[in-house]
């Protein structure tokens, strides 16, 4: 047909219908998906909370080092006070948490999690303890199992912060269809209807088969720890504010019809060109602190590392130098940050790690042309996680050495 065939959006997500069609997704993506099955059941992470049957008590269950299905939440923390664990809080919780106390992003996904009989549920704010600095840091260095190892994650991109919840309904969800009454090119009457498109505007350009991740407009989608639970995440079902949309290995979908099918994975998901066009990606993105720059990507790191073997050194690997140092400051992006060095060290002046604002770490594999050689290596982490901020490093070369002069130029040409 000249008009594109698609199925009725329901007005509140999380009404039966929707529900009915989120398992549907699951099933098929359980049954058809080679790319996408995992182990039925994964390591739980340290801290997970045990969700029960609808009329069940909630309570935080520390791992055993067992295993079982288990569902991760993304979301926006939105600088509102809410529910977090602490060292105060922590054996209460164990014992119960009081459902009423939590806010809507985080009760509707213990709804979700609950009618999609998954046991279990991650929260970072519920499950790493919020005023133990080392128990941030220990966490944090897991992130890459963590949301690897999920069932699936929900994504909460409707919400602003943790209340505004994952489910819309009514007049803020905005789904509803026109009917128009035409003639066909046949004279015959139909029907035909209509409804506001719902816009996704550009995706991470990375390969298909390279994990590649669609763009969501959402203040979730802005945040730069989120594009590694994105990435890293087998499966995402994300509560949009106008409708649930599925990302998989396999497919993108969404409620009215499906979106896009990636193909078959022909290539691997730890390529240099990847992970270089996931780390511009990430410096695109908006970090509330400074001192998360590295440990907000440490996840994707780890993973990366595990896959390749490299050596990681604040942001760059030792194998890919010297062209990885080729990183330039990205003025043609659409972020409005612009670029300064940290005050406090986090990083090697050599490393993107240590400066501010959007970045751009270009591919050159020509290093058989440059005349540079690098003779020793190495980076000391400021803490637990190998992968987060470093005490020190250093990168010893012997090359050729120029002296250079460096001019910054105003609009007319004249030197400043």
């Amino acid at each position: 047909p000249i008009v594109g065939i698609a199925r009725e959006v329901s007005t509140d997500s999380s009404s039966k219908e929707c529900l009915d069609l989120i398992s549907a997704w699951i099933k098929d993506c359980e049954r058809n998906h080679p790319a996408c099955r995992r182990p039925d059941a994964q390591p739980l992470p340290t801290r997970v909370i045990k969700v029960g049957s609808r009329n069940s008590e909630l309570k935080l269950y520390t791992s055993k080092n067992e295993s079982s299905r288990y569902i991760s939440l993304s979301h926006c923390w939105g600088g509102v006070k809410s529910m977090t664990l602490t060292k105060d809080n922590l054996n209460s919780m164990a014992a119960r948490i009081p459902f009423a106390s939590l806010p809507k992003t985080f009760s509707d996904a213990i709804n979700i999690t609950r009618r999609l009989g998954v046991p279990y549920l991650w929260i970072d704010s519920l499950c790493i303890i919020q005023d133990s600095a080392e128990d941030w840091e220990v966490e944090a260095a897991k992130m890459s199992d963590i949301y690897a190892n999920a069932y699936l994650t929900i994504a909460a991109d409707g919400a602003a912060n943790s209340h505004g919840g994952c489910y819309v309904a009514g007049e803020d969800r905005d789904v509803k269809a026109t009917e128009v009454k035409c003639t066909d090119v046949f004279g015959d009457k139909c029907r035909v209807y209509i409804r506001q498109n719902t816009a996704y505007p550009e995706q991470v350009h990375i390969p298909a088969h390279e994990r590649t991740k669609v763009g969501l407009p959402s203040t979730l989608a802005s945040r730069a720890w989120v594009l590694q639970e994105r990435v890293l995440s087998p499966r995402t079902l994300h509560f949009t504010a106008k409708e649930v949309t599925w990302e998989c290995e396999t497919f993108i979908r969404c409620e009215c019809s499906g979106l896009l099918e990636w193909g078959s994975p022909n290539s691997s998901s730890g390529s240099a060109r990847t992970h270089l066009t996931v780390q511009n990606a990430f410096t695109q993105l908006d970090l509330t602190f400074s001192s998360d720059r590295l440990p907000a990507i440490s996840g994707l790191a780890a993973a990366y590392a595990k896959s390749t073997r490299y050596t990681y050194l604040a942001g760059l690997w030792k194998e890919d130098l010297p062209s990885a140092l080729l990183w330039e400051f990205d003025h043609h992006s659409i972020s409005k940050r612009t670029s300064c060095r940290y005050e406090q060290y986090y990083a090697p002046t050599w490393s993107w790690a240590s400066i501010t604002g959007p970045v751009k770490c270009g591919w050159q594999p020509f290093d058989d042309v440059m005349d540079f050689e690098v003779v020793a290596a190495d980076c000391v982490p400021a803490g637990k996680n190998p992968y987060g901020p470093v005490q020190n490093g250093f990168i010893e070369g012997i090359g050729m050495v120029a002296t250079i002069r460096l001019e910054k130029r105003g609009r007319t040409g004249s030197t400043e």
